[in-house]
């Protein structure tokens, strides 16, 4: 759904500039003065040690590139990662750690600005090596291994990496000690998150939240013993190690490197010179949900025991019909999310930062059910205002054009939620067309005037709709033929009668909403069942949320948010409601 025009423009600049003004400062590579602590001997340092590569460098004007000499001898082709700096400093800055790794046969591709937070410039290291890779005059000419791709950085560059992850080229991420403008739970493939004992510029409790949000993924935590936020600048100390190991397995499978890592006797396991080392189910699925070096207190324990136990209870059943294991099952869910900013989330923390246009939130339900289901890719294209024309074409937004939603289906997508049509039909302007603080006039202001002479105004619209909602579904049934479609309906936002003076809506006027939201919600359902495809219902299992509500019981909020939301959609509450509707939904059917 999407607010009204007339206060849209004044909303979205007041949000922007407290944004702007609110966004914590990026860590810097160089703020941070001490000589870094030296390090305990680690496990790691057998991938410290020099490759078997001389190095090359090639200087450009977007791109530094640390490549090996010889590259392509005997027809092998090289895997690549991509480089973000830390604010304010160029890849000179970390040029031994960036040597070291083409020395071991990796194509380095270092962007060269000094602010790759949300990892644009370093996706585009990918576009110049797949140009180059396809160019016979080029000396990367089908040398490049663009199949094994990965990401990482230090600081500002680490978050960029993260953000980098999230697209599908990626294969895995290492950042180090990441700064804090990234959406972990959109990550695709393994990844190692690296914090410094002793950095006070990106403290280690900010890189294991990201940590723990990166649980649709294999996820390892691992704090070097002694590391300041310096320790990265020139050989980056101890990482150096770490990440050379971590990006031999993870793309030139390298069983040995991978030891390093995973397995009941991993050599960070018990490292003395890594002073925490962590790994979640799915980075080593035999063991509980999280396998840290610090014992687990009884509390803890039983808790992991629980969310075990009511992971394998809810799996039986699709382990029993189709014969694999849950962890099987969720590997082979790939879900996309489309849709309008019901399902986006707008206002609520934390922003999804790679489309700040969209309003989106990396805690909606999409976000919240991939987590649940544990997906092995999970795409969210969601965005504040969007209609059905969105999905096929590009959408404007106050920050800048999107692409079209249904560019991110292809035929491996297994899974999509669709939750659109509101927006079409303009609904929102339905709630500031009926607010009524003083119960004036004292006829009713929105039922009598959309319903005359027979006619009712908004099922009209709601039946116009209908032919574009099959449009829709069919479209997405073609990009994403193995899909499994879910049609989304809207919640449950006034109950009929509504609560004036609380909600300046006129009884009359708030049954007549509550009847027209289901009156969609009907199409939407018929539609869905017309085209074959599924249908979920919130506004059953919202009933008793609505914005009538007090704070903490209420899913949706009213004209005066008490909780980050836009007026008239979800709060972060309703989401997590929303999320364990659509996931029991998306797991019955």
């Amino acid at each position: 759904m999407t607010w009204r025009r007339r206060i849209a423009g004044p909303l979205i600049a007041v949000v922007s500039a407290l944004t702007l003004i609110t966004l914590p400062a990026l860590p810097t590579a160089a703020a941070e003065r001490e000589e870094p602590a030296p390090a305990a001997k680690s496990a790691a340092a057998p991938w410290e040690d020099p490759g078997p590569y001389g190095v090359k460098v090639k200087i450009g004007l977007t791109h530094t590139f640390y490549y090996p000499d010889g590259m392509g001898d005997g027809g092998r082709t090289h895997p690549v990662i991509l480089w973000g700096n830390g604010t304010g400093v160029i890849p000179g800055v970390y040029s031994s750690l960036l040597r070291h790794w083409a020395g071991q046969g990796f194509i380095v591709a270092a962007a060269n600005t000094p602010n790759g937070n949300f990892g644009i410039s370093m996706l585009h290291g990918i576009d110049k090596l797949t140009d180059w890779n396809a160019d016979p005059s080029s000396e990367f000419h089908g040398r490049v291994d663009l199949a094994n791709i990965g990401a990482s950085g230090h600081s500002q560059g680490g978050s960029g990496a993260i953000n980098a992850g999230a697209d599908r080229r990626v294969k895995t991420t290492a950042p180090i000690q990441p700064g804090p403008l990234n959406s972990p739970s959109a990550l695709r493939g393994p990844a190692l998150f690296l914090a410094g004992e002793r950095d006070l510029i990106v403290p280690p409790a900010l890189v294991r939240s990201l940590y723990d949000h990166a649980d649709q993924v294999p996820a390892v935590y691992a704090e070097l013993k002694g590391a300041r936020h310096v320790t990265t600048v020139g050989d980056a100390g101890g990482f150096r190690g770490a990440t050379t190991a971590w990006f031999r397995h993870q793309l030139m499978g390298d069983a040995a490197a991978g030891a390093l890592f995973f397995g009941p006797d991993c050599g960070l396991c018990d490292d003395p010179a890594w002073s925490d080392f962590r790994r979640n189910s799915r980075a080593e699925p035999s063991t509980a949900a999280t396998t840290a070096k610090t014992a687990l207190t009884s509390a803890e324990a039983n808790t992991a025991t629980a969310a075990t136990g009511s992971t394998a209870t809810k799996a039986t059943k699709a382990t029993a019909t189709r014969a694999s294991t849950p962890q099987q099952q969720s590997e082979k869910i790939r879900y996309v999310a489309l849709g309008d900013s019901a399902a986006a989330g707008p206002l609520i923390l934390p922003p999804d930062l790679r489309q700040p246009g969209c309003l989106r939130t990396t805690r909606n339900y999409p976000a919240r059910t991939a987590r649940a289901l544990g997906t092995a890719e999970f795409t969210d294209v969601t965005c504040s205002s969007a209609r059905t024309t969105d999905l096929t074409d590009s959408q404007k937004t106050p920050l800048g054009p999107v692409p079209p939603q249904l560019d991110a289906l292809d035929a491996d997508t297994t899974l999509v939620t669709l939750h659109i049509g509101a927006n079409d039909i303009s609904l929102s302007s339905l709630m500031g067309d009926c607010l009524n603080p003083l119960r004036l006039p004292l006829r009713s202001r929105c039922a009598d005037t959309f319903q005359e002479n027979g006619r009712d105004q908004w099922k009209e619209r709601i039946a116009r709709l209908a032919p574009r909602i099959d449009d829709t579904i069919g479209a997405v049934k073609a990009r994403a033929p193995r899909a499994e479609v879910h049609v989304v309906g809207y919640g449950s936002y006034l109950p009929p009668g509504g609560c004036h003076p609380r909600v300046p809506i006129l009884p009359r006027d708030a049954t007549y909403i509550h009847s027209t939201i289901g009156h969609l919600n009907t199409m939407l359902e018929q539609r869905a069942a017309a085209q074959g495809v599924h249908y979920i219902d919130l506004a059953a299992g919202s009933t008793g949320h609505d914005v009538c509500r007090p704070p903490g019981t209420r899913w949706i909020e009213p004209y005066v948010p008490a909780s980050p939301a836009v007026p008239f959609h979800p709060n972060a509450l309703g989401m997590e409601g929303f999320a364990r509707i659509v996931t029991a939904a998306v797991t019955a059917a």
